[in-house]
């Protein structure tokens, strides 16, 4: 290949890095159980031993990531130099692995959108500087980031900064040492300009985002917005009226309900072994009204003289069952509707007797 052409796929490579990648953050949250150990966990709303690391792209991996060694100057000279076309040939040198670093490069930005494995580096591959890699599972050559322990500036526990250091086409599982393997779990990202993350690129499919929100370390590096988008999935709520309720995280992590009596008047068929839960709503209403409501849904009551038109705030018990545990038609899922934003105030409808979230 001759140097001018060499050149010209630096500066491509260049541009492509600086497009979609450079000055971005990712934050990835894995668990400190094996693989085994967590397809073995049956409820994985609230997970524990969560650890958490975090990379960040800058203008100085560049070189070492594509098998470019430079004389004389600095990352960012280099990088003015080919910006402003003055790069000369005698400034740098590329290794015999740079064709397999372009692919890898190329490769990058999808695969920090698709299942990763983080684990220690076995120190086996010439001129592969690294403390632990990160890469595709499996027996498939991909990009494969090497890594170094960086300098913690963080007083939190489960956190480690880790610097990119290199970049292989390999098959990350043939360096990583035995048993030190786990599976990426949230891949994050933002820019570096931003303070938190609003971006996740990637959910392992077992394991449920409710951790992304329950875990209060890891929580405060998402923005409110990324927090209320997480919130509405994961809220309980009856999906035939909208309302929220207050009840205990089915473990399937669905968040739809449908009240008992509903179950029972659309004939919703139950499947084998599952039993109903008790949510609590929160009504306004008066005393005369909290009466006929008890009376509608056969509770006891008592007589009440001189009852009161001031509306209190009630919690109401209600029987509901997760929709994970009902045969759900097509017919019945044109009924739900999405949760409702939260009200100043609710009351009960007085013609029907029906309660909020019932």
């Amino acid at each position: 290949m001759s140097k001018f052409k060499e050149l010209e796929e630096i500066k491509n490579d260049f541009e492509f890095y600086k497009k979609n990648l450079m000055n971005k953050n990712y934050l990835f949250i894995y668990s400190e159980f094996t693989n085994r150990q967590l397809s073995k966990l049956q409820n994985k709303i609230k997970l524990n031993n969560l650890k958490i690391f975090e990379i960040n792209f800058k203008q100085n991996f560049f070189p070492h990531g594509l098998g470019i060694k430079i004389y004389n100057m600095k990352t960012f000279e280099f990088i003015e130099k080919l910006e402003n076309n003055s790069l000369e040939t005698k400034d740098y040198s590329t290794d015999v692995s740079r064709g397999q670093k372009r692919i890898a490069l190329k490769n990058l930005p999808i695969v920090l959108r698709k299942p990763l494995i983080i684990g220690e580096y076995s120190k086996t591959k010439i001129n592969f500087n690294a403390d632990i890699l990160l890469g595709t599972p499996g027996n498939n050559k991909n990009s494969t980031i090497g890594l170094l322990i960086g300098i913690i500036k963080s007083d939190m526990k489960n956190f480690n900064k880790y610097v990119p250091n290199s970049l292989q086409y390999e098959v990350a599982e043939g360096y990583i040492v035995k048993n030190t393997e786990r599976k990426i779990l949230f891949t994050l990202e933002k820019e570096k300009s931003q303070e938190k993350y609003n971006t996740i690129l990637f959910k392992a499919k077992d394991i449920l985002i409710h951790n992304l929100y329950y875990n209060e370390t890891i929580k405060q590096y998402l923005s409110v917005e990324l927090q209320e988008i997480i919130k509405k999935q994961i809220t309980n709520y009856n999906c035939l009226t909208g309302e929220p309720i207050n009840i205990e995280n089915h473990s399937s992590g669905e968040n739809k309900w449908i009240a008992k009596k509903e179950v029972e008047k659309l004939e919703i068929e139950k499947k084998e072994n599952v039993k109903e839960k008790i949510g609590k709503i929160a009504v306004t209403m008066t005393e005369k009204e909290m009466e006929d409501y008890k009376k509608n849904r056969g509770m006891e009551t008592k007589e009440i003289t001189n009852p009161s038109n001031e509306k209190k705030l009630y919690i109401i018990p209600i029987p509901y069952y997760n929709i994970s545990d009902l045969k759900i038609t097509k017919e019945i899922e044109q009924k739900f509707v999405p949760m409702k934003e939260k009200e100043k105030s609710q009351e009960i409808d007085k013609s029907k007797g029906q309660g909020i979230g019932d």
